[in-house]
Protein backbone atom coordinates (compact mmCIF):
# COMPACT_ATOMS: atom_id res chain seq x y z
CA UNK A 1 0.00 0.00 0.00
CA UNK A 2 1.19 3.43 -0.56
CA UNK A 3 0.28 6.10 1.91
CA UNK A 4 1.44 10.00 0.67
CA UNK A 5 4.79 9.09 -0.83
CA UNK A 6 5.54 6.27 1.75
CA UNK A 7 5.11 2.65 0.76
CA UNK A 8 4.30 -0.24 3.50
CA UNK A 9 4.50 -4.15 2.83
CA UNK A 10 2.81 -4.60 5.35
CA UNK A 11 -0.42 -1.47 6.08
CA UNK A 12 -0.37 -1.82 10.41
CA UNK A 13 3.32 -0.42 10.11
CA UNK A 14 1.75 2.46 9.45
CA UNK A 15 -0.33 2.55 12.74
CA UNK A 16 3.29 3.12 14.42
CA UNK A 17 4.20 6.14 12.55
CA UNK A 18 1.14 8.39 11.68
CA UNK A 19 -2.00 9.78 13.13
CA UNK A 20 -3.90 7.30 10.57
CA UNK A 21 -5.47 4.77 12.55
CA UNK A 22 -8.86 3.19 11.08
CA UNK A 23 -8.22 0.70 8.73
CA UNK A 24 -10.85 0.01 6.38
CA UNK A 25 -10.05 -3.63 4.88
CA UNK A 26 -12.76 -3.39 2.21
CA UNK A 27 -11.26 -0.54 1.17
CA UNK A 28 -7.75 -0.56 2.04
CA UNK A 29 -8.00 3.09 3.06
CA UNK A 30 -7.13 5.22 6.33
CA UNK A 31 -8.70 8.04 7.69
CA UNK A 32 -7.11 10.44 9.56
CA UNK A 33 -8.02 11.39 13.23
CA UNK A 34 -7.18 13.92 15.86
CA UNK A 35 -4.72 11.85 17.97
CA UNK A 36 -1.65 10.00 16.68
CA UNK A 37 -2.17 6.16 17.72
CA UNK A 38 0.42 3.21 18.33
CA UNK A 39 0.37 -0.28 18.71
CA UNK A 40 0.14 -2.46 21.35
CA UNK A 41 3.67 -3.43 20.58
CA UNK A 42 5.27 -0.04 19.88
CA UNK A 43 3.60 1.10 23.66
CA UNK A 44 4.86 -1.98 25.19
CA UNK A 45 8.26 -1.33 24.39
CA UNK A 46 7.63 2.41 25.49
CA UNK A 47 6.54 1.12 29.10
CA UNK A 48 8.79 -1.73 29.49
CA UNK A 49 5.85 -3.70 30.15
CA UNK A 50 5.20 -7.16 28.11
CA UNK A 51 2.16 -6.89 25.13
CA UNK A 52 -0.08 -9.12 27.55
CA UNK A 53 0.18 -6.50 29.95
CA UNK A 54 -1.14 -3.55 27.85
CA UNK A 55 -3.90 -5.69 25.92
CA UNK A 56 -5.06 -6.17 29.26
CA UNK A 57 -4.47 -2.82 30.65
CA UNK A 58 -6.36 -1.76 27.30
CA UNK A 59 -9.25 -4.64 28.15
CA UNK A 60 -9.94 -3.10 31.62
CA UNK A 61 -10.12 0.46 30.42
CA UNK A 62 -6.96 1.43 32.02
CA UNK A 63 -5.69 3.19 29.02
CA UNK A 64 -7.90 6.63 28.26
CA UNK A 65 -8.95 6.61 24.60
CA UNK A 66 -7.11 3.19 23.66
CA UNK A 67 -9.79 1.81 20.52
CA UNK A 68 -9.89 -1.52 19.35
CA UNK A 69 -10.20 -2.41 15.72
CA UNK A 70 -11.74 -5.82 14.76
CA UNK A 71 -9.36 -7.78 17.20
CA UNK A 72 -6.28 -4.95 17.67
CA UNK A 73 -5.82 -2.47 20.08
CA UNK A 74 -4.45 0.98 19.39
CA UNK A 75 -3.25 2.98 22.20
CA UNK A 76 -2.69 7.08 22.07
CA UNK A 77 0.97 7.75 21.60
CA UNK A 78 0.61 10.05 24.55
CA UNK A 79 -1.20 7.59 27.03
CA UNK A 80 0.14 7.34 30.53
CA UNK A 81 1.27 4.33 31.91
CA UNK A 82 -1.67 2.82 34.41
CA UNK A 83 -0.40 2.63 37.96
CA UNK A 84 -0.33 -1.04 38.93
CA UNK A 85 -3.48 -1.66 40.34
CA UNK A 86 -1.32 -3.95 43.62
CA UNK A 87 0.62 -1.64 43.47
CA UNK A 88 1.37 -0.41 47.35
CA UNK A 89 2.48 2.71 49.00
CA UNK A 90 6.43 2.72 49.09
CA UNK A 91 6.62 5.58 52.08
CA UNK A 92 5.10 3.78 55.46
CA UNK A 93 2.90 5.25 57.79
CA UNK A 94 4.20 6.48 61.32
CA UNK A 95 2.34 3.77 62.89
CA UNK A 96 3.05 0.59 60.27
CA UNK A 97 6.86 1.69 61.14
CA UNK A 98 5.75 1.21 65.36
CA UNK A 99 4.31 -1.86 64.32
CA UNK A 100 6.89 -3.44 62.38
CA UNK A 101 9.52 -2.60 65.05
CA UNK A 102 7.73 -3.21 68.17
CA UNK A 103 7.24 -6.51 66.78
CA UNK A 104 11.15 -7.29 65.68
CA UNK A 105 12.16 -6.02 69.56
CA UNK A 106 14.23 -3.54 67.25
CA UNK A 107 16.78 -1.09 68.97
CA UNK A 108 17.64 2.11 67.51
CA UNK A 109 14.74 2.83 65.58
CA UNK A 110 11.83 5.42 66.55
CA UNK A 111 9.87 2.51 68.43
CA UNK A 112 13.19 2.50 70.42
CA UNK A 113 13.42 5.97 71.20
CA UNK A 114 9.40 6.60 71.70
CA UNK A 115 9.36 4.14 74.75
CA UNK A 116 12.39 5.65 76.01
CA UNK A 117 11.86 9.12 75.47
CA UNK A 118 7.93 9.42 75.91
CA UNK A 119 8.22 7.21 79.31
CA UNK A 120 11.32 9.43 80.62
CA UNK A 121 9.50 12.72 80.07
CA UNK A 122 6.70 11.39 81.17
CA UNK A 123 7.05 10.06 84.60
CA UNK A 124 9.78 12.65 85.04
CA UNK A 125 6.54 15.00 85.30
CA UNK A 126 4.78 12.91 87.33
CA UNK A 127 7.84 13.20 89.96
CA UNK A 128 9.83 10.13 89.04
CA UNK A 129 13.55 10.38 90.23
CA UNK A 130 14.83 8.20 87.27
CA UNK A 131 17.52 9.33 85.23
CA UNK A 132 17.15 8.88 81.53
CA UNK A 133 19.96 6.68 80.96
CA UNK A 134 18.45 4.65 84.06
CA UNK A 135 15.09 4.46 81.66
CA UNK A 136 16.56 3.60 78.73
CA UNK A 137 18.84 0.80 80.62
CA UNK A 138 14.73 -0.69 81.74
CA UNK A 139 13.25 -0.83 78.44
CA UNK A 140 16.61 -2.37 76.50
CA UNK A 141 17.63 -5.01 79.75
CA UNK A 142 14.44 -5.38 81.57
CA UNK A 143 16.66 -5.43 84.90
CA UNK A 144 17.28 -2.58 87.66
CA UNK A 145 21.32 -2.26 87.94
CA UNK A 146 21.74 1.03 90.16
CA UNK A 147 24.59 1.14 92.38
CA UNK A 148 25.35 3.27 95.24
CA UNK A 149 22.13 4.88 95.20
CA UNK A 150 18.43 4.47 96.32
CA UNK A 151 15.93 4.18 93.98
CA UNK A 152 12.00 4.66 94.72
CA UNK A 153 10.31 1.23 93.51
CA UNK A 154 7.08 2.96 92.25
CA UNK A 155 9.26 5.07 89.75
CA UNK A 156 10.95 1.52 88.70
CA UNK A 157 7.20 -0.07 88.35
CA UNK A 158 5.48 2.83 86.84
CA UNK A 159 8.50 2.62 84.04
CA UNK A 160 8.26 -0.67 83.22
CA UNK A 161 3.83 -0.10 83.26
CA UNK A 162 4.67 2.56 80.81
CA UNK A 163 6.20 0.78 78.36
CA UNK A 164 3.34 -1.71 78.35
CA UNK A 165 0.78 1.42 78.27
CA UNK A 166 3.33 2.67 75.02
CA UNK A 167 2.26 -0.87 73.01
CA UNK A 168 -1.11 -0.54 74.58
CA UNK A 169 -1.03 3.09 72.11
CA UNK A 170 0.63 1.62 69.06
CA UNK A 171 -2.21 -1.69 69.50
CA UNK A 172 -4.97 0.50 69.95
CA UNK A 173 -4.29 2.84 66.81
CA UNK A 174 -7.07 3.44 64.31
CA UNK A 175 -9.62 3.16 66.81
CA UNK A 176 -11.53 5.77 68.73
CA UNK A 177 -10.34 7.39 71.70
CA UNK A 178 -12.49 5.90 74.44
CA UNK A 179 -13.17 6.42 78.12
CA UNK A 180 -12.26 2.65 78.34
CA UNK A 181 -9.14 2.76 76.89
CA UNK A 182 -8.42 6.15 79.44
CA UNK A 183 -9.45 3.90 82.19
CA UNK A 184 -7.27 1.27 80.94
CA UNK A 185 -3.75 3.04 80.66
CA UNK A 186 -4.49 4.21 83.97
CA UNK A 187 -4.91 0.77 85.50
CA UNK A 188 -1.89 -0.47 83.80
CA UNK A 189 0.39 2.30 84.69
CA UNK A 190 -0.54 1.83 88.60
CA UNK A 191 -0.88 -1.83 88.81
CA UNK A 192 1.84 -3.09 91.41
CA UNK A 193 2.36 0.36 92.88
CA UNK A 194 1.80 1.54 96.36
CA UNK A 195 -1.18 3.65 95.13
CA UNK A 196 -3.22 0.45 94.01
CA UNK A 197 -3.15 -0.47 97.78
CA UNK A 198 -4.62 2.09 98.95
CA UNK A 199 -8.34 1.54 99.85
CA UNK A 200 -9.31 4.84 98.54
CA UNK A 201 -6.99 4.64 95.49
CA UNK A 202 -9.52 4.16 92.49
CA UNK A 203 -7.00 2.39 89.95
CA UNK A 204 -8.52 2.36 86.54
CA UNK A 205 -11.67 3.90 87.85
CA UNK A 206 -12.97 8.01 88.11
CA UNK A 207 -11.65 9.24 91.47
CA UNK A 208 -14.18 8.85 94.37
CA UNK A 209 -13.43 11.85 96.77
CA UNK A 210 -13.73 15.20 95.86
CA UNK A 211 -10.12 17.33 95.13
CA UNK A 212 -8.55 20.34 93.76
CA UNK A 213 -5.39 21.14 91.66
CA UNK A 214 -3.50 24.39 92.62
CA UNK A 215 -6.29 25.89 94.52
CA UNK A 216 -8.27 25.00 91.65
CA UNK A 217 -11.59 23.01 92.01
CA UNK A 218 -12.26 19.63 89.75
CA UNK A 219 -15.25 18.12 88.82
CA UNK A 220 -17.27 16.30 90.93
CA UNK A 221 -16.92 12.86 91.23
CA UNK A 222 -20.63 12.02 90.42
CA UNK A 223 -20.26 14.29 87.46
CA UNK A 224 -17.20 13.59 85.54
CA UNK A 225 -18.25 10.17 83.89
CA UNK A 226 -20.83 12.34 81.78
CA UNK A 227 -18.14 15.01 81.50
CA UNK A 228 -15.35 12.93 79.89
CA UNK A 229 -18.05 11.13 77.41
CA UNK A 230 -18.71 14.94 75.97
CA UNK A 231 -15.28 15.88 76.18
CA UNK A 232 -14.16 12.49 74.03
CA UNK A 233 -17.22 13.43 71.92
CA UNK A 234 -16.26 16.66 70.90
CA UNK A 235 -12.44 15.78 70.49
CA UNK A 236 -13.11 12.59 68.51
CA UNK A 237 -14.74 14.79 65.77
CA UNK A 238 -11.69 16.19 65.25
CA UNK A 239 -10.16 15.52 61.47
CA UNK A 240 -8.03 12.87 61.09
CA UNK A 241 -4.50 12.78 61.04
CA UNK A 242 -5.36 16.67 62.28
CA UNK A 243 -3.72 17.46 65.88
CA UNK A 244 -4.00 21.33 66.22
CA UNK A 245 -2.20 22.80 69.24
CA UNK A 246 -4.84 24.66 69.99
CA UNK A 247 -7.76 21.83 70.17
CA UNK A 248 -4.91 19.82 72.21
CA UNK A 249 -4.31 22.60 74.86
CA UNK A 250 -8.46 22.63 75.38
CA UNK A 251 -8.60 18.85 75.17
CA UNK A 252 -5.84 19.12 78.30
CA UNK A 253 -7.16 21.47 80.21
CA UNK A 254 -10.40 20.09 79.95
CA UNK A 255 -9.19 17.07 81.29
CA UNK A 256 -7.32 18.44 84.01
CA UNK A 257 -10.47 20.03 85.23
CA UNK A 258 -12.21 16.69 85.76
CA UNK A 259 -9.52 14.94 87.33
CA UNK A 260 -10.26 10.93 86.60
CA UNK A 261 -8.36 9.45 88.99
CA UNK A 262 -6.93 10.34 92.26
CA UNK A 263 -3.23 10.02 90.51
CA UNK A 264 -1.11 13.13 88.32
CA UNK A 265 -0.39 11.49 84.82
CA UNK A 266 1.80 13.30 82.15
CA UNK A 267 0.17 14.39 79.41
CA UNK A 268 3.04 12.89 77.00
CA UNK A 269 1.05 9.32 77.00
CA UNK A 270 -2.49 10.50 76.74
CA UNK A 271 -0.96 12.84 73.73
CA UNK A 272 0.64 10.04 72.06
CA UNK A 273 -2.11 8.20 72.04
CA UNK A 274 -3.89 10.65 70.37
CA UNK A 275 -1.02 11.70 68.20
CA UNK A 276 -0.11 7.91 67.09
CA UNK A 277 -4.08 7.35 66.17
CA UNK A 278 -3.51 9.97 63.77
CA UNK A 279 -0.87 9.27 62.24
CA UNK A 280 1.54 11.98 63.16
CA UNK A 281 4.86 11.53 65.63
CA UNK A 282 4.55 11.55 68.77
CA UNK A 283 5.64 14.39 71.01
CA UNK A 284 6.47 15.94 74.49
CA UNK A 285 3.59 18.48 76.11
CA UNK A 286 3.35 19.83 79.61
CA UNK A 287 1.46 18.10 82.61
CA UNK A 288 -1.71 16.75 82.45
CA UNK A 289 -3.65 16.13 85.45
CA UNK A 290 -6.15 13.17 85.40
Amino acid sequence: ETIGNKHFDNFENCIDILPIIWYNKSKKTCLEVTMEYVSVAKMAEKWGLSERSVRNYCAHGRIADAKLIGKTWYIPEDAQKPERANKKNDTPTLLQILKEQKAAKMTGGIYHKVQIDLTYNSNHIEGSRLTHDQTRYIFETNTIGFENEAVNVDDVIETSNHFRCIDMVIDQAGSALTEKFIKELHYVLKTGTSDSRKDWFAVGEYKKLPNEVGGNDTTLPENVADEIRKLLASYNELPSKTFVVKRYSTFALALAGAFLFFAIISATLLKSSSEIIRGIPPGISLPLYV
